[in-house]
């Protein structure tokens, strides 16, 4: 009888903590000067970077806007989000925006696939950062990049961590792209 309930606490603790994980409050993210508006969990650090002119200012991010959002920053589980918006696709494949930092994304070219979005299809390809340009350390990150376009505004979402993190973030990944709603650029 004891083994019963010890089975039976042990269940329910597991479960409280599998939903309780689930259940995270989404906020909301106004960023229209960089025309996006999206939501996170609650939990992450939301940073935006430069201004209304897309291309001028900046950080060491990106000497552009944009906006770096980190999921689980001192944990184990570190998802990155890096947004960069854009008025030319050139600039998102090979510019500024084809980075963070220095790491530069290695693009493999037409290996990608498309993904729907509520009524924004994004063209999703997996890569990494270039050897190059990251640490040994950084080399098992894995990036999804996104880019979509949005009445002639570009868009390139970055998100990176270790294979297993983003596969178990896959549906965290999905539902911020279900949310964002692209806006016109306010300048």
């Amino acid at each position: 009888m004891m083994m019963k309930h010890l089975i039976v606490w042990s269940m329910l603790l597991i479960a409280s903590g599998v939903w309780g994980q689930k259940d995270e409050k989404w906020v909301s993210i106004d960023q229209s000067y960089y025309g996006m508006k999206y939501k996170l969990p609650q939990s992450w650090e939301v940073d935006g970077f430069g201004s209304s002119d897309w291309d001028d200012y900046g950080s060491s991010v990106c000497r552009c806007a944009g906006t770096i959002n980190i999921g689980d920053r001192y944990g184990e589980k570190t998802l990155y989000m890096v947004a960069y918006p854009s008025l030319d696709l050139k600039s998102i494949r090979e510019g500024k925006r084809s980075q963070v930092w220095d790491w530069k994304y290695d693009d493999p070219g037409t290996q990608g696939t498309m993904k729907k979005y509520g009524k924004t299809r994004w063209y999703l390809t997996r890569s990494s950062w270039t050897k190059e340009s990251t640490k040994e350390e950084d080399g098992d990150l894995v990036v999804w990049r996104y880019i979509t376009t949005y009445k002639k505004q570009y868009y390139v979402v970055y998100f990176w961590a270790k294979e297993d993190v983003m596969l178990e973030k896959s549906g965290e990944i999905d539902q911020i792209l279900s949310g964002m709603k692209l806006i016109r650029r306010k300048k």
